[in-house]
């Protein structure tokens, strides 16, 4: 059986290169949208105007939870990707010194961060979709049957 050609390896890289580049734009995407969100909400609490009756309350109350949850997440991600690079990078350098054993445990240390990180890309998505939704139960849905039934 033959081992990866130069071409597989290539394909490879360029692959990599492209996950990358998804998750980063995947995960500033999220991390926008939920400051978004969590601006809009806040913006809507200074409304002199604004009140929640009981479990609406509770429920734009979790969302804001969930919102900040996803935003505090993101950072995470963002510092825990900027620690697997170092490490990925250290190990590089540890190769090319030939110090393979240390090198090889970076890798490891590597390889933990960056399944630490899809963990975290998942509690990023998960808690901004909780936010998204408890803002819907509470505030969007009963708006928009309010105006659906023609009382204000």
């Amino acid at each position: 059986m033959m081992g990866p050609t130069s071409e597989d390896q290539e394909r490879f890289t360029r692959w990599q290169a492209i996950t990358i580049a998804q998750l980063t734009l995947a995960t500033n995407m999220i991390f926008t949208l939920s400051v978004a969100l969590l601006g809009f909400e806040v913006a809507l609490m200074l409304k002199s105007d604004f009140a929640l009756p009981g479990l609406q309350k509770w429920g734009f109350l979790l969302s804001l939870f969930a919102t900040a949850g996803s935003i505090a997440a993101g950072i995470w991600l963002v510092i825990n990707r900027l620690r697997d690079f170092r490490a990925t990078k250290d190990a590089a350098r540890l190769r090319l010194d030939g110090n393979h054993e240390e090198a090889n445990r970076r890798s490891t240390y590597a390889n933990d961060l960056g399944a630490h990180t899809w963990r975290l890309f998942w509690w990023q998505i998960g808690s901004f979709a909780c936010g998204i939704l408890f803002f819907g139960l509470s505030v969007v849905l009963p708006a928009a049957s309010r105006s659906f039934t023609g009382t204000c």
